[in-house]
């Protein structure tokens, strides 16, 4: 079967009911029987360029809408698609696509693209009588454990497969939703897995659109009740709530994965946004191997979910020894909705070894079943032989109320001597001079002596990827030129 099979019978058997909401764009919302019709145009238009089965695929959009139809008329037509800006130079690639004039250079082929490709009559498909259960049709971009861009690779079976979960891992709450808000790009797994969860069921799928007021009335005019988001994008909701909230009502399930939720902004988004949050811990590797209500993890340091019955997660020690439950080591995960591999510099596919995967996460399994992550191991800082989690000390600073947002990092500053320090994004219209007098107080009482940052500068927006982490990279490069422009004033001040 073919990923688009189920949304093409959707066109046929609900035509009046709505796909895809895209607040503010030409085309604002599509019922199932014009997506049908969209998805045959571009499957056509595609063809018509030259593109066809086993052919490689690069989609650099900005129109949320073109971006969906693009993925879906040519995953019908057996073309593998990759979202993404920039991607690995050994990746074979046939074609980018672009709605914005980008030039990807390495001599690739560039094939423009606006909103004429989802407009015409083209006839219906014909029934591809080829099985291509287990013919790739996504990649997905991950840096796993080494930093270094790689190829995931889906069959349509395997994606049918991890996407159908959604029924049952996030609780009957999340289930019983069909109208969701999907507030992640689309270049991760979990947001292609959800628009092909939802749309195979006849649900509808709605979009943010730029202006936050057209957005939020939108979702009210529509009945969206539910929403897929990383923490980066439930905190900017809340955001919009707190200047609009007369157009917020509230979500009946909100589902939040790719970084860690803290316990700060769970309050938040439970007092502003709906009280049925879950938080949900995955890869784009493994899927998501373990969930948990938002109330029921922030009772637990570092807890991040209960594991799914469908994964098994094994904690190493530096020597590769299986650890009893409770203590912390290297995280194992063998997953029955694992991608079907990685592809190596010839595009050639190469599965995960049997005994499982390395997330790059230290963690421990608690006896009930509790996945509690105290770290990534690429990220551990040492300073003086104290091995130290930045992640430690953004999770508690995420309480401190004058913090829009932080990182931690370390520099070598002209003493010579390696220190932590922070990145700070102030929220708006704080009394600096009392701000960072209270944010002392509170690193004094709230982390111990080691982990209390000796290094603190400004910042206007700390680096995210679209799962809502920090890249670890790009923050650092930041704080090394922020250090150097405000030597010596940077200890202990902002």
């Amino acid at each position: 079967m073919n990923l688009v099979d189920p949304i093409l019978f959707q066109s046929r058997y609900q035509p009046a009911v709505p796909a895809l909401l895209t607040p503010g764009a030409c085309l604002n919302l599509v019922n199932y029987d014009h997506l049908g019709l969209i998805i045959n145009n571009v499957a056509s238009r595609a063809r018509s360029v030259g593109l066809e089965r086993g052919h490689t695929v690069v989609l650099s959009m900005r129109d949320q809408l073109l971006h969906v139809s693009l993925i879906l008329g040519l995953t019908k037509i057996g073309v593998v698609t990759l979202t993404a800006t920039n991607f690995p130079s050994s990746l074979r690639v046939d074609a980018v696509m672009s709605d914005h004039g980008l030039s990807p250079g390495q001599g690739l082929r560039t094939i423009p693209v606006d909103p004429e490709w989802l407009r015409g009559d083209a006839p219906a498909l014909e029934p591809d009588d080829a099985r291509c259960d287990n013919d790739i049709c996504r990649l997905v971009l991950t840096s796993g454990t080494t930093g270094e861009s790689k190829a995931a690779a889906f069959t349509h079976a395997r994606i049918a497969f991890r996407s159908m979960r959604h029924q049952t891992i996030f609780g009957h709450g999340f289930a019983e939703r069909s109208r969701l808000l999907l507030d992640m790009g689309l270049s991760t797994s979990m947001a292609y897995m959800t628009l092909f969860y939802m749309l195979s069921r006849g649900g509808t799928v709605a979009f943010r659109g730029s202006n936050p007021a057209e957005t939020l009335q939108a979702f009210l005019n529509f009945g969206i009740d539910a929403i897929v988001g990383s923490p980066m994008t439930l905190a900017e909701l809340v955001e919009m709530q707190a200047r609009l909230p007369q157009l917020i009502a509230p979500f009946r399930a909100i589902v939040s994965i790719g970084s860690v939720l803290t316990p700060a902004l769970a309050d938040r988004v439970r007092a502003c946004l709906g009280t049925n949050l879950i938080s949900a811990y995955g890869s784009t590797e493994a899927g998501v191997v373990a969930t948990a209500p938002a109330g029921v993890i922030s009772r637990r340091e570092g807890a991040v979910g209960y594991i799914t019955s469908d994964v098994k997660i094994d904690v190493l020690d530096d020597a590769g020894r299986m650890l009893p439950a409770g203590e912390t080591g290297r995280l194992r995960i063998r997953s029955e909705v694992s991608a079907n591999g990685l592809l190596d510099s010839a595009n050639k596919l190469v599965p995960f070894s049997p005994d499982g995967y390395f997330p790059g996460d230290l963690g421990a399994v608690a006896r009930d079943g509790m996945l509690v992550l105290s770290g990534r191991e690429n990220a551990v800082i040492n300073i003086g032989g104290n091995k130290i989690s930045p992640e430690r000390i953004e999770e508690t600073l995420a309480s401190f109320p004058l913090l829009r947002d932080v990182g931690a990092f370390a520099v070598l500053p002209p003493t010579g001597i390696r220190e932590i320090g922070i990145a700070i994004v102030w929220q708006k219209d704080v009394d600096l001079q009392e701000a960072r007098s209270k944010l002392q107080q509170f690193l004094q009482a709230n982390l111990s002596r080691t982990y209390v940052p000796k290094i603190f500068v400004q910042i206007d927006q700390i680096p995210r990827n679209e799962n809502g982490k920090i890249d670890r990279d790009r923050l650092q490069r930041i704080a090394e030129e922020s250090v150097k422009r405000m030597q010596p004033n940077v200890r202990a001040t902002s």
